[in-house]
């Protein structure tokens, strides 16, 4: 197989700032080279930016120039980096190309294609968009003028152009549709894989009964940290360890319910690990609490239940696609610390189920979710696109 794949997303997995669309953009092309395409990824930063990226990538690596000093999630110029991301398509089109694009950062590319014939991939991320961004054309110039949702307008821009989207759950196409008006856009639900690591290790199905809480993900309020901080703190009795791993803007504020107030000395704060370091954290823990607001996937919460390790989360998103409640997991109303708080303690206490969701939820996640099923899912979307023949 010869057909070039060019990936891209704002940011990337070795940024400042960094989520799961990054890392799923990554684990993807690492899947899809396996395959034997001829992987291209752009990734953007700032000209001030160093970033050292790993040696021994399988894909050929490229920088869009972000406008400013970091790569801040919440930079009103990350509308910008289009221009630079499609210019980098531009060149590295040749014929039989596929562009596969994970966010706003493609809205330029509607213009290309005027220009060049190539099909044009969309898996959107975001797993909220305001409502009153259905009110607003989406064009460039409308992104300029509501800087504050100009991801959101330019998302729309690239829904419209792309050839077909393929979110990763139903909910999302839900979402989308809702707020875009996109009824006719052909789509196809394309769940993310979790790195092999996963998939492989060996599981001791006996739960540890060290009462050890951990969270992953961003640090922030969409994710839960808030309500997972509140809920430990009416059980404090029944938590000896809270471990949260990851960056985010709550970061202080978890230091700061380890240094004052009822869980004072039983918090541990993390930055981002590798692989094989978060999965031995991971399953040195009795339970994954994970009390996403919203989730457009749930890759934390996939990776949890591969580690054998029980999960509460919420009923928001698309995690009741991944979680059957009560079968492999537990979930309760997002922001309903009290909930929260009953349901840690009340599993805690119960070993023989923490045992039973995290045999189940293992068993879902080898048979449903892997970055090579996820791949080959997409070579045959690139396949039909390339034949003129889309779902």
């Amino acid at each position: 197989m010869t057909n070039r794949i060019i990936l891209s997303s704002n940011y990337s997995p070795w940024s400042p700032y960094s989520g799961g669309g990054q890392r799923s953009t990554h684990h993807l092309a690492e899947a899809l080279s396996d395959l034997g395409y001829d992987l291209h990824v752009i990734f953007t930063k700032t000209r001030y930016e160093s970033i050292t990226p790993p040696s021994d990538l399988p894909y050929q690596l490229h920088w869009a120039e972000f406008t400013g000093l970091k790569s801040d999630r919440k930079n009103w110029f990350r509308r910008n980096s289009g221009k630079a991301v499609a210019k980098l398509v531009s060149q590295l089109l040749e014929p039989g190309a596929v562009y596969h694009a994970n966010g706003e950062e493609s809205s330029h590319i509607g213009k290309l294609k005027t220009q060049k014939a190539f099909p044009f991939v969309l898996t959107p991320r975001y797993p909220h968009i305001p409502e009153k961004v259905g009110r607003i054309k989406p064009t460039t110039k409308n992104a300029v003028l509501n800087p504050s949702l100009s991801k959101y307008i330019l998302l729309g821009k690239s829904l419209n152009d792309c050839d077909i989207y393929c979110p990763t759950s139903k909910f999302a196409v839900s979402l989308y549709r809702d707020v875009y008006a996109i009824d006719d856009k052909p789509f196809d639900v394309v769940p993310n894989g979790i790195p092999d690591e996963f998939i492989n290790l060996e599981v001791d199905q006996k739960s540890p009964s060290k009462n050890r809480i951990i969270f992953f993900g961003r640090l922030s309020k969409e994710k839960g940290v808030e309500t997972l901080l509140d809920a430990a703190t009416l059980i404090p009795e029944s938590i000896n360890e809270l471990v949260f791993i990851g960056r985010g803007e709550l970061a202080s504020k978890v230091d700061a319910a380890h240094q004052e107030g009822p869980l004072t000395g039983k918090i541990q704060r993390l930055d981002w690990l590798s692989i094989s370091e978060l999965i031995i954290e991971i399953q040195r823990s009795t339970l994954a609490v994970l009390p996403s607001f919203e989730e457009s996937f749930g890759n934390a919460i996939v990776e949890a239940m591969a580690c054998g390790v029980p999960v509460i989360s919420t009923n928001a998103g698309s995690i009741p696609e991944i979680v059957d409640a009560n079968q492999n997991g537990i979930l309760v109303n997002p922001g309903d610390p009290k909930a929260l708080s009953e349901q840690i303690k009340l599993l805690i206490q119960d070993p023989e189920k923490r045992a039973l969701l995290a045999k189940n939820g293992r068993q879902k996640v080898i048979e449903n979710y892997s970055w090579k099923a996820t791949a080959e899912k997409y070579a045959q979307i690139y396949s039909d696109l390339l034949d003129g023949h889309i779902r």
